[in-house]
């Protein structure tokens, strides 16, 4: 109080009882402490009755939050966009439906965005400092106070409303700091099931995803991308070359009907393979129809050891793959040992 007294002003005993009460055994309670004060601080210039003020911007507790609320509203509309993307990078989902604070680096909030950050601190929303991340001094940012994600009830609706992009987004993260600490090595990129929903959640949220992560999600998609062409240029190679061998070698040693089918089915899977990249239900179509003409030759025996050719049921399992990662489909990887064709 001797402060206020110094200044001319009086600061009586029930305000500093009711803030003593508001913050007592209260965690980090000082940065809110200092905020209040600094409000009624404000409201004693302005002739105001600090026990009056106290209450009037809702305790320390919401003094915070009502602020927040006050200075986000002088935002403009492309601003406030912006100041929401932030406010969701300094906030962490902990457990089935908590929340906390963390700390987030420039290069997470984005660029373009610093300016807003600049000016949320200016206002103590926020709090800029540097720190070392692995070994790199980076400007940082993070909430002034957890109790903006308690009491700001926009930010705990953002929060909730964000929770799955925000849990998907924490575990890209991890995954692009392993594949970087591994020296980029290409088999530590996204693949399969993980690289489709990183795509798709590129394709609707690309402003809230910076530029390093659309590389890493690119880069991943890239290079499955490359791997899948050979094994697919693979198949169709050397089951045009089987398929020749066969039929050149049914003339010599194997029953010309039997050989026939053979080739039919052959022709089916390389007929699938080259539809593959333009129409996945047609190329599933033409293995099938490999398969069961395979299905007859092997006489309805499920055990590929009795079946005269491989070929439809490598096309069919590649097929059948482009269609469950096109779906989104999480199933998981099993060696074929045996199939049936109906």
């Amino acid at each position: 109080t001797e402060p206020a007294k110094l200044a001319g002003y009086e600061l009586d005993m029930s305000t500093v009882n009711l803030l003593l009460e508001q913050t007592k055994g209260r965690e980090g309670a000082l940065p809110l402490l200092q905020f209040a004060l600094t409000e009624i601080w404000d409201g004693l210039l302005e002739g105001q009755n600090p026990t009056e003020k106290l209450n009037a911007i809702g305790g320390v507790s919401k003094a915070l939050a009502r602020k927040a609320e006050e200075h986000y509203g002088h935002f403009n509309h492309r601003e406030k966009l912006q100041v929401k993307n932030i406010f969701i990078q300094l906030v962490s989902p902990d457990g089935e439906a908590d929340y906390i604070r963390r700390i987030a680096t420039r290069d997470e909030i984005g660029q373009g965005k610093w300016n807003l950050v600049t000016r949320l601190a200016t206002q103590r929303l926020v709090v800029t400092s540097r720190n070392n991340i692995s070994g790199k001094e980076v400007e940082t940012v993070e909430l002034v106070h957890e109790t903006l994600i308690r009491e700001w009830d926009r930010l705990h609706h953002w929060m909730v409303e964000n929770r799955a992009f925000r849990t998907w987004q924490r575990c890209l993260r991890s995954a692009q700091k392993q594949w970087e600490n591994s020296k980029k090595d290409n088999g530590a990129l996204l693949r399969g099931v993980i690289l489709a929903e990183a795509q798709d959640w590129l394709h609707k949220r690309p402003t809230d995803i910076v530029n390093s992560e659309k590389l890493f999600i690119e880069l991943s998609g890239e290079v499955q991308g490359r791997s899948r062409r050979l094994i697919i240029q693979g198949l169709l190679g050397f089951s045009i070359i089987a398929s020749c061998l066969t039929i050149v070698a049914a003339f010599g040693w194997m029953n010309a009907d039997r050989q026939s089918q053979i080739a039919s089915a052959e022709r089916s899977s390389v007929s699938a393979l080259g539809q593959l990249d333009r129409s996945p239900i047609d190329a599933l179509v033409f293995a099938m129809e490999g398969g069961q003409v395979l299905n007859s030759l092997a006489n309805n025996n499920t055990f590929l050891a009795d079946y005269p050719t491989l070929h439809p049921v490598l096309a069919l399992q590649t097929i059948l793959d482009k269609i469950r990662l096109q779906n989104q489909i999480d199933t998981s990887e099993r060696a074929v040992n045996s199939v049936t064709f109906n």
